[in-house]
């Protein structure tokens, strides 16, 4: 019983964790959606939908430093764009469109 316990915390705090957006990756998903919100009429971007690849981690708790992450930006037409972010510290991120029609699905992380 007791072991069938911890098995089903170990799996829910794992299910949770997998699906938790650590800082770095809220930082360039914020920093794509400013980006993104600064071009006319929001670029034809849905803003809200951006979303990007999560930090690379160790186990499922300690994230990994990273600074670079791939992002898809939604379309209005239903498309989605591949931009890559750079974070830098105490400056403004660096937002480059790497391929139009790249698909609404991010590469593995």
């Amino acid at each position: 019983m007791r072991s069938a316990r911890a098995l089903v915390v170990g799996v829910a705090t794992a299910l949770l964790l997998a699906g938790c957006e650590d800082a770095q990756q809220r930082s360039a998903r914020e920093a794509l959606q400013a980006y993104l919100r600064s071009l006319p009429d929001d670029g034809g971007y849905r803003v809200d939908a951006t979303q990007c690849t999560s930090s690379p981690r160790i186990g499922y708790v300690n994230v990994v430093a990273n600074y670079r992450f791939l992002c898809a930006g939604h379309r209005k037409d239903g498309l989605c764009d591949r931009f890559r972010v750079t974070l830098r510290n105490h400056r403004p991120a660096i937002v480059v469109l790497v391929l139009r029609d790249a698909g609404c699905v991010l590469p593995p992380d």
